[in-house]
């Protein structure tokens, strides 16, 4: 049986754009906190303000780039808002802006300037509107009194002095320091230059200074703070001589200070300390005890912290009026998403949150996002894996220092759930597939695993091929395509059944010389696209889109047909027919030409879900495309794309879930799904006794079609005898049973 679905072109994709699912809210760590007169403003990825005490929280982005990195530092000087990226794959130039009216409008600082012509910056400092700059590789500060419009040089150092990363301006004192380099003997170089005319003469201060790599700096009146990877140093004497701190934050990792009325608060890894006597009396503050702290910040009357447990799990912001009891600081925003699994008609996917992560599910675009774990706290959910009421993903750890051979396993829908370690903690598990009621694959750097009893024995999966067994051993990645399973991973494309009965090689190392990690494959009859890389590092330069149009025979490269492919790094793809979308670092583009040209569609993406893409989906008559920074969708139609949809038995769909109320005495409901390229009627249902025979439903049975592929089989059981029935239901080849008890 075959039926076709011919949709056609109607509309320019010029009228139309990407549509968002809701998506959930989440508590989150923010980054950055800073205050002025009347208000806190701090960055997780974007700038976002409060004007009461942080109840509420608003983001403010305009006049900023489209793509930009994720913000570093975030700088206040009366009431003007600085801040600064990171450098980026998107965006190689770092930016730096600043606000006159609290983040309504962003402009550049410098518009004509390129910062000495260094186009990464170390680190900013502005005091009265004066900005001091430190530019990367660069043996000076840069300053400017105009916003940036023009610069000056201050006084050069000693040249062998390069990488300052540490910068900190208090009236003619100014510090910079040196994180130092490492050598074949440890770290070399490290420490502080001073200069106390301005920036006209420099010299070196670092006695009775560590070596550890500095990681913070602070200047207090006439005291210089320090504090690096082994403690918390300070001088009274603009460094003329430095003391170390002892007591409990001996040997301690600094990560920020802060001074309270002369009282000095220090972030380390392992708590959060005040100072009751710099030399040797601190205290530790009992809430943050054995945490890791990263910020801290004093305004408006409170103390700010940012903070997360050991495994950076639980990571979140506090505030505190009484310098003591912290409450946490009510930061809210849309979820960012992890990993995706389309099982028609439900979409699947992880939230990625330090303070807790979820699976959610949907059952159909606009639809409520159905929660259907609780926050899972310690790990992120990856790679998720169903088959009918079975749910897997895989416990990814915040460290490397935990293992990586657990998953998450559901039998019963989400209900209930059990942790499966695998094996042993060696055991690096990449990715998790669920191939029917029983069986379970994993995907590991030590080669392909099989379980027959839901992950309960594991056992090394091996065929009768030796070739096709030496390429298993390579694989790291699987995926479902078109009811046939693909299996890839170093250099290997293996293809199978959802039974593992045969196998055929599309892509092997030995037979395409392809020594690259394929971590992205899709296919459609014989045209095959991949996205691979190649040495240590993912980066634009070493990703590879790859095209065969004769499953796999040959290859060639195909991303210098994207504009400004050098600084483009492709994430994703999908292909049916002769069309093929693309997911990017620079955002979503597609072609209606089998890869020969392709065309951007970014048009209602947010900047990270442009940066973000995971999965592509064609749903009914959508594509969906399933990001770190959202679901969206749109009309295929929109795209001027006309698809020819083969469905055949082979693809057909059908799901049903415990039939409710149980027992019952009158009417029993059991909600369904199937596939709606076929009719589905009271004739796919039959009901039997436990002895085998079939009971007569005439007028009694009925199906209630809430949309064209789901609603409620009805049986009105009123009339039966007391005792347990088995619900037959037959769909193409599909088959489902349920067990209905009546009683009286």
């Amino acid at each position: 049986m075959k039926i076709f679905f011919i949709f056609l072109i109607t509309i320019s994709p010029l009228l139309s754009q990407w549509k968002e699912q809701e998506r959930p809210i989440s508590l989150y760590r923010l980054n950055n906190i800073a205050s002025g007169s009347d208000f806190l403003v701090g960055s997780l990825d974007d700038p976002y303000f409060s004007f009461d005490n942080g109840e509420t929280w608003e983001k403010r982005t305009n006049g900023l780039p489209e793509k930009r990195g994720i913000i570093e530092k975030i700088i206040v000087d009366n009431d003007f808002i600085y801040i600064k990226s990171m450098s980026t794959i998107i965006n190689p130039i770092e930016f730096f802006y600043y606000t006159k009216d609290k983040g309504l409008n962003w402009l550049k600082v410098g518009e004509y300037q390129d910062y000495s012509n260094s186009k990464i910056l170390r680190d900013i400092k502005v005091k009265n509107n004066i900005i001091y700059v430190l530019p990367f590789s660069y043996r000076s500060v840069i300053k400017s009194i105009d916003f940036g419009e023009t610069w000056d040089t201050l006084g050069l150092w000693d040249k062998n002095i390069n990488y300052m990363n540490y910068l900190d301006v208090r009236n003619d004192t100014i510090v910079v320091a040196d994180a130092g380099a490492f050598g074949s003997a440890g770290p070399v170089n490290s420490g502080v230059i001073v200069s106390i005319d301005g920036g006209k003469t420099w010299e070196k201060r670092n006695n009775g200074l560590g070596l550890g790599n500095i990681t913070c700096l602070k200047i207090y009146k006439n005291n210089i703070f320090v504090g690096n990877k082994d403690g918390f140093y300070f001088s009274e004497n603009f460094g003329e001589s430095y003391k170390r701190a002892g007591s409990i934050i001996y040997n301690t990792y600094l990560n920020d200070i802060e001074i309270i009325d002369d009282t000095v608060y220090i972030a380390t890894e392992t708590g959060l300390y005040k100072a009751i006597d710099l030399w040797k009396e601190w205290v530790e503050i009992p809430q943050f005890k054995l945490q890791r702290v990263f910020e801290i910040h004093y305004g408006l009357n409170k103390l700010f912290v940012s903070a997360s447990h050991r495994n950076y799990s639980n990571s979140k912001s506090y505030y505190s009026k009484n310098l003591e009891l912290f409450d946490v600081l009510r930061f809210k925003k849309e979820s960012d998403l992890n990993t995706f699994e389309f099982n028609f008609p439900n979409l699947y996917f992880s939230t990625e949150n330090f303070t807790g992560n979820s699976i959610y599910k949907i059952d159909g675009f606009n639809s409520e996002n159905i929660e259907i774990t609780t926050d899972y706290y310690g790990e992120s959910l990856w790679n998720i894996s169903t088959y009918e009421e079975i749910i897997a993903c895989k416990l990814r750890p915040y460290t490397n220092k935990e293992p990586k051979n657990r998953i998450l396993l559901s039998n019963d829908l989400g209900n209930t759930w059990e942790i499966k370690e695998i094996l042993n903690e060696q055991l690096d598990i990449r990715e998790i597939f669920v191939l029917n009621q029983d069986s379970l694959l994993l995907g590991t750097k030590n080669g392909l695993y099989f379980s027959s009893d839901l992950g309960t024995n594991w056992d090394l999966f091996l065929t009768k091929d030796s070739i096709v067994n030496e390429n298993l051993s390579k694989i790291l990645n699987i995926k479902k395509i078109n009811n046939k399973i693909y299996l890839y991973g170093d250099g290997r494309i293996l293809e199978t059944d959802k039974n593992l009965t045969y196998w055929k090689q599309i892509l092997t190392e030995k037979s395409n010389d392809f020594y690259n990690e394929i971590f992205d494959v899709s296919k459609f009859k014989n045209n095959v696209f991949i996205v691979s890389f190649k040495g240590q590092f993912i980066e634009p330069s070493t990703i590879d889109f790859t095209r065969s149009t004769d499953e796999g025979k040959t290859w060639e490269n195909i991303e210098n047909r994207f504009n400004d492919y050098n600084d483009i790094r492709f994430l994703n793809v999908y292909n049916i027919e002769d069309y093929v979308f693309v997911g990017t670092t620079s955002g979503v583009f597609y072609s209606k030409d089998n890869g020969d040209s392709f065309e951007e569609i970014n048009d209602g993406l947010s900047n990270s879900a442009m940066s973000n893409g995971k999965e592509f989906y064609i749903y009914d008559d959508k594509l969906v495309y399933c990001s770190g920074g959202g679901i969206f969708h749109r009309n295929l139609e929109e795209l001027g794309i006309t698809l020819l949809v083969e469905k055949t038995e082979e693809r057909n769909y059908l799901y049903t879930f415990p039939p409710f109320p149980q027992p019952t005495k009158q009417e029993v409901k059991i909600s369904t799904y199937w596939d709606s390229a076929l009719p589905f009627t009271i004739d796919d249902v039959e009901i039997y006794n436990l002895a085998g025979i079939k009971i007569n439903t005439e007028n009694k049975l009925s199906i209630n079609k809430e949309t064209n592929y789901n609603g409620h089989i009805i049986w009105d059981t009123s009339g039966e005898q007391a005792g347990i029935y088995i619900v037959n239901i037959k769909h193409g080849t599909e088959t489902r049973t349920q067990k209905v008890m009546v009683e009286k």
